[in-house]
Protein backbone atom coordinates (compact mmCIF):
# COMPACT_ATOMS: atom_id res chain seq x y z
CA UNK A 1 0.00 0.00 0.00
CA UNK A 2 1.25 3.85 -0.49
CA UNK A 3 0.68 6.42 1.00
CA UNK A 4 -0.40 9.70 -0.53
CA UNK A 5 1.97 12.89 -0.55
CA UNK A 6 0.37 15.43 1.38
CA UNK A 7 0.53 18.72 -0.49
CA UNK A 8 1.51 21.79 1.43
CA UNK A 9 0.38 25.51 0.00
CA UNK A 10 2.97 26.90 -1.78
CA UNK A 11 4.43 30.45 -1.79
CA UNK A 12 5.73 31.66 -5.38
CA UNK A 13 8.56 32.97 -3.94
CA UNK A 14 9.40 30.97 -1.27
CA UNK A 15 11.83 28.10 -2.73
CA UNK A 16 12.45 24.89 -0.54
CA UNK A 17 14.20 22.45 -2.74
CA UNK A 18 16.91 24.41 -3.23
CA UNK A 19 19.05 27.55 -1.41
CA UNK A 20 19.00 30.76 -3.73
CA UNK A 21 22.23 32.64 -3.48
CA UNK A 22 20.38 36.07 -4.04
CA UNK A 23 16.85 38.00 -3.16
CA UNK A 24 15.46 40.33 -5.45
CA UNK A 25 13.55 43.38 -4.14
CA UNK A 26 10.97 44.12 -6.29
CA UNK A 27 9.57 47.80 -6.36
CA UNK A 28 6.05 48.59 -7.68
CA UNK A 29 7.18 50.72 -11.23
CA UNK A 30 9.15 46.91 -11.88
CA UNK A 31 12.74 48.02 -11.01
CA UNK A 32 14.44 45.30 -9.22
CA UNK A 33 17.63 44.89 -6.71
CA UNK A 34 19.34 41.76 -6.67
CA UNK A 35 21.80 41.37 -3.66
CA UNK A 36 23.54 37.64 -3.13
CA UNK A 37 23.10 36.11 0.59
CA UNK A 38 26.46 35.88 1.54
CA UNK A 39 26.15 40.01 1.54
CA UNK A 40 23.57 39.71 4.14
CA UNK A 41 24.82 40.98 7.48
CA UNK A 42 22.02 41.56 9.54
CA UNK A 43 17.81 41.74 10.37
CA UNK A 44 15.80 43.48 12.94
CA UNK A 45 12.02 43.03 12.99
CA UNK A 46 9.95 45.90 14.43
CA UNK A 47 7.00 46.00 16.28
CA UNK A 48 4.31 47.47 13.86
CA UNK A 49 5.30 45.09 10.66
CA UNK A 50 8.89 46.59 9.70
CA UNK A 51 11.90 44.95 8.50
CA UNK A 52 15.59 46.20 8.77
CA UNK A 53 18.07 44.28 6.57
CA UNK A 54 21.67 45.20 6.25
CA UNK A 55 23.74 43.84 3.64
CA UNK A 56 27.54 44.85 2.45
CA UNK A 57 26.73 47.22 -0.01
CA UNK A 58 23.46 48.56 0.98
CA UNK A 59 20.70 48.50 3.62
CA UNK A 60 16.99 47.67 2.93
CA UNK A 61 14.04 48.49 4.70
CA UNK A 62 10.73 46.50 4.74
CA UNK A 63 6.97 47.70 5.59
CA UNK A 64 4.14 46.19 5.01
CA UNK A 65 1.34 43.54 7.01
CA UNK A 66 1.87 40.50 8.42
CA UNK A 67 5.90 40.48 7.80
CA UNK A 68 6.67 37.27 10.04
CA UNK A 69 6.71 34.54 7.77
CA UNK A 70 8.57 36.94 5.43
CA UNK A 71 11.44 38.07 8.02
CA UNK A 72 11.73 34.00 8.74
CA UNK A 73 11.82 33.12 5.30
CA UNK A 74 15.15 35.79 5.01
CA UNK A 75 16.35 34.51 8.31
CA UNK A 76 16.82 30.68 6.77
CA UNK A 77 17.59 32.34 3.11
CA UNK A 78 15.05 30.41 1.54
CA UNK A 79 13.11 33.67 0.05
CA UNK A 80 14.61 34.48 -3.39
CA UNK A 81 11.90 37.36 -4.05
CA UNK A 82 10.40 40.74 -2.52
CA UNK A 83 7.69 42.79 -4.15
CA UNK A 84 6.04 45.65 -3.35
CA UNK A 85 2.12 45.27 -3.76
CA UNK A 86 0.72 47.59 -6.32
CA UNK A 87 -1.87 48.87 -3.73
CA UNK A 88 -2.63 48.62 -0.23
CA UNK A 89 -5.80 46.66 0.05
CA UNK A 90 -7.58 44.98 2.54
CA UNK A 91 -7.43 40.85 2.58
CA UNK A 92 -10.04 38.48 3.81
CA UNK A 93 -7.14 36.26 5.27
CA UNK A 94 -5.07 38.19 7.81
CA UNK A 95 -2.43 35.31 7.33
CA UNK A 96 -1.60 37.05 4.17
CA UNK A 97 1.51 39.28 4.06
CA UNK A 98 1.86 42.44 1.80
CA UNK A 99 4.70 44.45 1.00
CA UNK A 100 3.68 47.93 1.20
CA UNK A 101 6.70 49.42 0.95
CA UNK A 102 10.67 48.59 0.17
CA UNK A 103 12.80 51.60 0.50
CA UNK A 104 16.71 50.95 -0.34
CA UNK A 105 19.63 53.10 1.29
Amino acid sequence: MTKSARSKPQNEYVIESIDPAHICFEKKDGSCLLLPYHQFLSGIFEPGDKIKLTFVTKSVSISGRGLVPVFESIHLQKLFKLKEAQSEFESESQKLSIVTSIILI
